[in-house]
């Protein structure tokens, strides 16, 4: 069976952010930057501060070595920023907020992220290196806690 290509996503100092594909991740342990997220893709979030819901994308991609600007996009994140979140590389910045469920903020950290998703057609995003589903107006992703579905991405026409 083909290992499937997790994203991470890490944010540093509230203005950055970035996700990073690794070959085999193990949610399970402790990661150690550098050695068990061998990336091959990298996604980068700048925004001006803590609570700032715009910021800017940009997406690189290992080539013979060397981290070359694949693209780069105007983003939102969280309408009130971002947040220290749980990771699977604990961090700690003096003073900065943390991620509580329902806050409106966009976690900060480092985790496996699963399936991408976007308007794109999936061709379009072939260069991904983890699953893609193309977006719909029926394709929602469950914010209740309480829900089964929590997290996922399911299909309003057919989920229960």
């Amino acid at each position: 069976m083909k290992n499937l290509s997790r994203l991470f996503c890490i944010a540093i100092v509230g203005c950055l952010c970035l996700m990073l594909v690794s070959a085999k991740p193990n949610p399970r342990r402790i990661a150690k930057p550098g050695k068990d997220l061998p990336a091959q893709q990298l996604l980068v979030v700048l925004t001006d501060n803590w609570s700032t819901l715009q910021g800017k994308l940009y997406c690189f991609q290992k080539h013979q070595g060397k981290w070359v600007l694949k693209f780069s996009n105007a983003i939102v994140v969280g309408s009130k920023g971002l947040g220290v979140g749980d990771g699977i590389i604990p961090f700690t910045i003096a003073g900065a907020p943390v991620k509580k469920e329902g806050d409106m903020k966009a976690p900060a950290g480092i985790f496996t992220i699963g399936t991408a998703f976007g308007y794109a057609d999936k061709k379009d995003a072939a260069w991904l290196k983890t699953p893609y589903v193309k977006a719909s107006d029926t394709l929602i992703c469950v914010d209740d806690a309480a829900s089964s579905n929590y997290n996922k991405l399911v299909q309003t026409d057919t989920a229960k």
